[in-house]
């Protein structure tokens, strides 16, 4: 049983997304032990509480200084057994004491496909209005180990959300929260639970179920057998030439690419190495 304490400042939506995916079996062997917020007036702790969940209040305002702060915060959290930390809108700075203490065992998602749009200042409606501001065409959401920086930590998962003509920062903002963030963060934790999620030279590897002990060369071995395979594959005669595709990476641009590739005619097959969870809806990881 992996348990989790989730550190959010507002309304909770993920938080919600979290406590139906474990009610309904989604996530199994994970227990959510405490819900801390920095804001007393958080609609998230209402929502633990209505759930049977622990939920307390460390405010920053009620300490005389940031590292007491700081203290009770971390103090909290070990108090309530946590194996992983998991950030759900927190808008406060993590203790480095606490990074040091939980390394690769804090989790954030973030709004945008880091590493755009993310780091010091970009947080909220000022992500969604940056990316309009740029003239985007694919945003979406991100989750991620925390490090010392600011949305510097490896990326676990990333999921493309279509950015439209029409599209306000609050529109665009609840589209990435219905269709990816709300996705993602309940996954992500179940991939982590399950001991699927390792970490290598500061990037995620996301192993196969059942397969921890896979090394990387078998999948390099698969890829050129499959590759090989399919390449030679072709329309019926008569019929325009479709493409097989191969995308190389696990970041949030091979999966905008996979997005857009995706909705063409011509491609046949898409596959992608590594990729990701968020990746495979659109592709075969090889």
């Amino acid at each position: 049983m992996t348990n989790i304490a989730v550190l959010v400042s507002g309304g909770g939506t993920n938080l919600q997304a979290i406590i139906d995916s474990v009610a309904d079996g989604s996530i199994r062997n994970v227990r959510i032990c405490a819900v801390i917020s920095n804001n007393k007036h958080a609609f998230a702790l209402e929502r633990a509480r209505k759930a049977g969940i622990e939920a307390l209040c460390v405010s920053p305002k009620d300490f005389a200084s940031r590292e007491d702060f700081n203290e009770a915060l971390l103090g909290s959290v070990r108090e309530a057994g946590a194996d992983l930390v998991v950030l759900a809108g927190f808008l406060c700075v993590i203790p480095p004491r606490m990074v040091e203490e939980y390394p690769n065992r804090i989790i954030n998602i973030h709004p945008s496909l880091i590493p755009s749009f993310c780091g010091t200042g970009y947080y909220g409606l000022k992500v969604h209005e940056a990316a309009l501001a740029r003239g985007v065409r694919v945003s979406g959401a991100t989750v991620h180990f925390v490090d010392q920086g600011t949305d510097t930590g490896p990326i676990i998962l990333q999921k493309a959300v279509e950015v439209r003509e029409d599209d306000t920062p609050k529109s665009l903002q609840l589209r990435i929260m219905q269709e990816a963030e709300w996705k993602i963060l309940p996954e992500a934790i179940r991939l982590i639970a399950d001991g699927r999620v390792k970490v290598d030279g500061g990037k995620v590897k996301i192993l196969q179920a059942g397969a921890e002990k896979c090394e990387i060369d078998i999948w390099r071995l698969k890829l050129r057998a499959r590759v090989r395979l399919h390449l030679r594959r072709r329309m019926p005669a008569g019929k325009e030439e479709c493409m097989n595709v191969l995308i190389v990476g696990s970041g949030g641009r091979e999966h905008a690419i996979a997005y857009k590739v995706a909705q063409s005619s011509r491609v046949d097959r898409i596959y992608c190495a590594p990729g990701n969870a968020g990746i495979a809806e659109y592709t075969e990881l090889v």
